[in-house]
């Protein structure tokens, strides 16, 4: 070795171990800067009052209760999601709901199969969306009032296609109603479609032009129309999505309960349009996302089981509904201003 070699000595950069509650602190960071921090952070309180309250809540078997309950009302839901995002409000799902679940018991009353009379159903649903938005649009009257009267109308309709009765005499046997009640594992099958649709439906709400469009529609619908979008095509295209979605919701319980009542429907407007609501989307329209809509209703559909459990007065769970209601919705109005 000469002198003039140098002795290259490696050099060890030391890298300071990850803190593990560094790690936890920005996840929980990440969350807090979601749209859907304020009504997540309120099921979570609710959920931790009623278990300290309660015995039983938080079994498995309670908790896939309480998401059966709500699995028809979180895939209106979804449909609502995509309305309200547009400006526009659907006062008729409770009776699209009838007409439709109506029109598929007669059908299966009549010995025809499942695979005739879902398809009729889902159709007849669609239909009632697409007549809700074609009034509208044509006669330039505000979605909320056209489907006040829609809502009377199809109530109607489900009225005289049952005689006004409900309908229960079928083959329990068939496959369409084992579905209805089947499970894998400890969870309902119809739990699983419900995911299936949000999963769908926040995808295409947040990721695909439909959903963007739908919203820059709620926002300013004449920005909108000067930018290219084609406003009534989109306004029609939301509302029918709806009635689609509340037929298949209208399917998943006939599936389950085995019985179609024309006044089954009744007042499922008003629970899908506050658990979309207290999900943050705004009434006026420009701004929604389809997993807040799902937490707002399943804060409802939590808080009933709750109070049920507790042994509350209805009265009272009316009165203790709305103001929580009222607290989930300021709260996620403080964390977005912020």
């Amino acid at each position: 070795m000469t002198h003039n070699q140098v002795h290259e000595v490696p050099v060890v950069r030391v890298v300071p171990a990850r803190r593990p509650l560094f790690g936890v602190w920005s996840a929980l960071r990440r969350i807090g800067q979601m749209d859907e921090a304020g009504v997540i952070g309120a099921l979570i309180v609710i959920g931790l009052v009623f278990s300290i309250f309660t015995e039983h809540f938080l079994q498995i078997s309670n908790l896939f209760q309480i998401l059966r309950q709500i699995t028809l009302l979180g895939i209106m839901a979804v449909g609502m999601t995509f309305v309200m995002s547009a400006g526009d409000i659907d006062l008729s799902i409770g009776s699209v709901f009838n007409v439709s679940v109506i029109s598929m018991a007669l059908v299966l009353q009549s010995g025809l199969q499942w695979w005739i009379a879902v398809p009729i159903g889902l159709a007849i649903g669609t239909l009632c969306g697409l007549i809700n938005g074609t009034l509208s649009i044509l006669l330039r009257i505000p979605s909320i009032i056209i489907t006040l009267a829609t809502l009377s109308l199809y109530k109607g309709v489900s009225l005289l296609l049952s005689g006004g009765r409900a309908i229960s005499m079928f083959d329990k046997e068939n496959i369409f109603f084992e579905f209805g009640n089947a499970k894998l594992g400890p969870m309902p099958a119809m739990i699983l479609v419900m995911l299936a649709v949000v999963i769908v439906g926040a995808v295409v709400h947040r990721r695909t032009v439909f959903g963007r469009h739908a919203c820059a529609v709620g926002s300013n619908r004449k920005a909108a129309s000067y930018s290219g979008i084609q406003v009534n095509a989109v306004r029609l295209r939301v509302l029918t999505l709806s009635g689609f979605l509340v037929a298949l919701s209208a399917t998943l319980g006939l599936a389950h309960l085995a019985s179609a009542d024309p006044g089954s429907g009744t007042g499922y407007e008003m629970d899908v349009i506050a658990g979309v609501i207290i999900g943050g989307t705004k009434f006026t329209g420009g701004k929604g996302t389809v997993i807040g809509s799902i937490v707002g209703v399943a804060i409802m559909g939590t808080m009933r089981n709750g109070l049920i459990m507790l042994g509350v007065s209805p009265y009272w769970q009316l009165v203790l509904t709305g103001a929580v209601i009222i607290t989930a919705v300021a709260l996620d109005y403080v964390l977005q201003r912020r």
